[in-house]
């Protein structure tokens, strides 16, 4: 006889609150009391018992990462955008705001003869480049994603463009207003997964360099 397993979409945890037994231990039979609460670098909740420190979870869970939400805030609500250049060393892109602004988005090669391959985002609102901190910020970012994405997939298939390296900045004022900063490392780190690249960081004069870059091949021997 074959026997189904029943499956649910949906799983929540029972309350817990200090005072409440779990157990712990390699074999999950020694019993614990819990004396608090707290969370790790990952932002995964961790017990404070008085057996110790113990992970809640096993796996680290996405939802409670640090950025997830608003990550996948930024990804899925674009503005929307098209085209205005496409050139062999320069990429724009135009969009606007609910407030009616203009927002510009460049990918361009500033110095092909001195460093072919290594392009660089910047974007700007009513040509500042203080572009968010009024409200707009994710629908922003959304919109750098999305053009430095279809920019990438035309890269892809364009033989004549070159590409070893993109890189995004942020400096210490803007972070403070729109998290510029934090977006734009969780963006890199999974734009690089996907694309089988690397991330390298760089600080210098209150400015941090996010660089995306392509692996070396390997020589064959």
């Amino acid at each position: 006889m074959i026997r189904f397993k029943t499956f649910i979409n949906e799983f929540s945890l029972p309350k817990l609150k200090v005072g409440d037994e779990v157990k712990v231990g390699k074999w999950k039979n020694r019993k614990a009391i819990i004396k608090g609460f707290t969370k790790d670098k990952n932002n995964q909740p961790v017990l404070k018992t008085n057996k110790g420190d113990q992970k809640l979870f096993k796996p680290r869970i996405s939802k409670l990462e640090e950025g997830y939400m608003e990550l996948n805030e930024v990804f899925n609500k674009p503005l929307p955008w098209k085209w205005k250049k496409r050139g062999p060393n320069l990429w724009s892109a135009e969009a606007r705001t609910p407030d009616k602004k203009q927002l510009m988005i460049f990918i361009n090669q500033p110095n092909p003869s001195g460093k072919e391959g290594h392009w660089t985002v910047e974007f700007k609102k009513n040509l500042s480049l203080n572009a968010t901190g009024e409200g707009d910020a994710f629908q922003i970012f959304a919109t750098v994603i999305a053009v430095v994405n279809d920019w990438w997939d035309n890269a892809k298939a364009d033989d004549t463009i070159h590409v070893r390296e993109l890189e995004f900045s942020a400096d210490k004022e803007s972070s403070k207003t729109d998290g510029r900063a934090r977006l734009y490392a969780r963006f890199a780190k999974q734009f690089a997964k996907k694309n089988n690249m690397y991330v390298d960081t760089l600080e210098k004069d209150g400015v941090t360099f996010y660089t995306v870059k392509q692996r070396k091949k390997r020589r064959k021997v």
